[in-house]
Formats: C-alpha cells, structure tokens, sequence
C-alpha cells in the first residue's frame, strides 16, 4: 500500500510570510524607539541651552543693576538734580554682548503721580486726594475712580463715599477676595480694584507709579518738575487747568529747572493773565531731585528672550539699592487678569 505525501509549499509560505511581518514589526519598533530616543536628546540639549543662556543672561541683569547703581551714585556726587541731561537718562543704543545684545533703559520714577501717596500712615490724604481726581479729569477719567483707590490703601473696612469699595463688595465676586488696605508694591494691583477696566488702565499706564514706603513712616513722595507728564502737571491747582504748560514741558525737556523757585518763575512769566497761579501750588510736594528710579532692560540670548524691570532707590546718603526686581515690564497692568 503506498503512501502519498501531501505538498508542503502553502504552510511554508505561511510561514516565511509570518517571519516577514515579524522582521517588520521589530525593524519599525527600533525606528521608533531610535526616533524618541534622538527627539528626548534633542528636547534635553535644548533645555541644557536654554539653562546656559537663561544663567548668562540672568548674570547680565546684575551685571545691568550694578551699571545704573553707578551711573546714579556719579550722578548724585557730580550735581544736586536730575533732568532728562543726566548720563542715566540718556538713550543707550542696543548693546552687543556675549551670546547676544541688550537694550537698557532708566528712567525717572517721580514725573509720575505715586498711588500710595494717596493714603500715608493709614490716613487719606485730601491734597493728594484732589490732584488725582484733577489727574483722572485731564485724561477724560471719572474722578471718583479715586474712592476704590483709597479704600484698597486705607486700613479700614468702611466704603467711601461716593464710589468706594471694601471688602463686602470684593467678597461677591468670583473668586473672591479681599483688598490689601496697605500701601501698592505695584501697578498690578490697579486690575484688582472695583471700577478699573482694561481700557481705563491702558490710559493711566506712563501716569501713576506705586513707589514702596521703606521706613516704618511713610511719607509723600515729591513730583520731579522735570520730568513731571503734562496731565500731571495740569492737576496740580485748579488755576493750572487753563495754565500755558507746553514751554514748560519743552524746558524741563530741553535744559531742566534747577530749582522749584526757578520752575514757579517761569510758569508766572508764561501765564502773566492767571492771578495768583504760583501760590495755587503747593511747592512743598516738587522738589528737582528723585529718588526712585525705574531700569528696564531686555535681553535676546538665543533661544532666550529676557524682559526684566528694577527699581532702584537712591537715599540722602547718595547710597543706591535695589528695592525690587521683576520679570516681564513695570506696566502690566493692561493686560493684567483677575
């Protein structure tokens, strides 16, 4: 009886199309984990790169401090004023540095009216009161936006009359909060307030700063006549609304006053038609000399883009330190969300 052996060619294709796939399977694992593992070394260099270069540039940002710490000691042993003629407030072009270029700028902190000055000690200020609500008018500002100012300030709980706003409005909102009752460390603070909305914050941006109280008694901070804005200086008296203040701005520009005596001179000249215009003024808040200055500086370190900001304070004793350093501009206000 013989025997018929059946043909085995399909099962061995079987078989050799089986080991194809598997060959292929592997070979497309080892793509991908050859791929993941040059995308991780790739990730991990650029993250080391940008460490470097955030550590450069961060060096550089003191190496920027300590520049404006100099410039402004100089400054103070070589006159007894600040104008826009001084070496700090000189427009530097962008510097070419190691690894990339920066751009400083320093500027003036006292042209600008200090919200804090609004309420000092805890107790509000009717003066200072009255020159922001002048302020608020000259840039077609509801005046009583000044009442949520100065409850966020004061250390009491009691709304002011007639717009204020404490913590029993701030309460209801969602998330809720409360407000500081204490002085501002920033313009920030201002998206908080009831009352101030993104378009009216975009105004007051480049017209108020919030200086910090270093000493255990505040004070009121002066106005730098000149660097004093335009706005500013129109809210100063009543009689200074209709006041000629162009040539004013163009001198303190230009040349600079050397003393208050020598400002309130010149205003008298200008505006011979205002009786009594000097004396509407109070002299005892301008002063010719600041104290509070504001460097910015920018900084591009491929792939990294720094933006920082200083404040730098400048005492009696013509010592500088720096009071405050932050990332991102001094003006942020527009864009703030709470």
């Amino acid at each position: 009886m013989s025997i018929t052996c059946l043909p085995r060619k399909p099962l061995a294709r079987k078989q050799r199309g089986v080991a194809l796939i598997t060959v292929l399977l592997i070979v497309a694992i080892c793509a991908l984990l050859a791929t993941q593992l040059i995308s991780e070394q790739q990730i991990q260099f650029r993250r080391t790169l940008n460490q470097l270069q955030g550590d450069r540039a961060f060096h550089y940002v003191m190496s920027v401090e300590e520049w404006g710490r100099e410039l402004l000691i100089r400054d103070a042993e070589a006159n007894d004023r600040d104008d826009f003629g001084d070496d700090w407030a000189t427009l530097l072009p962008p510097l070419e540095v190691d690894g990339g270029m920066m751009l400083l700028v320093a500027e003036d902190m006292h042209g600008r009216f200090n919200i804090n000055n609004l309420v000092v000690n805890g107790v509000p200020d009717s003066k200072q009161i009255k020159i922001f609500q002048r302020l608020l008018e000259n840039l077609e500002l509801d005046p009583d936006l000044v009442w949520p100012l100065v409850d966020w300030l004061d250390k009491n709980d009691e709304p002011s009359i007639p717009n204020g706003a404490e913590a029993d409005e701030y309460s209801e909102l969602t998330p809720p909060y409360r407000p500081a009752n204490q002085a501002m460390s920033s313009p920030d603070e201002l998206a908080a307030m009831s009352g101030f909305t993104p378009e009216i914050l975009s105004i007051l941006v480049g017209q108020v700063v919030a200086l910090p109280v270093l000493d255990d008694v505040q004070k009121v901070t002066l106005i730098n006549i000149n660097f004093v804005t335009e706005p500013l200086l129109r809210a100063l008296s009543e009689k200074m609304q209709g006041a000629d203040t162009e040539q004013l701005i163009e001198q303190a520009i230009e040349d600079g006053f050397s003393s208050v005596n020598d400002f309130l001179m010149v205003l008298t000249d200008n505006n011979q038609s205002i009786t009594g215009l000097s004396d509407s003024i109070d002299r005892t808040l301008l002063s010719v000399q600041s104290e509070y200055f504001l460097l910015n500086y920018q900084g591009s370190f491929k792939p990294v883009l720094l933006k920082n900001h200083s404040v730098l304070y400048r005492g009696s004793d013509d010592k500088v330190r720096i009071v405050n350093r932050a990332q991102g501009d001094y003006y942020s206000v527009a864009t703030a969300i709470y």
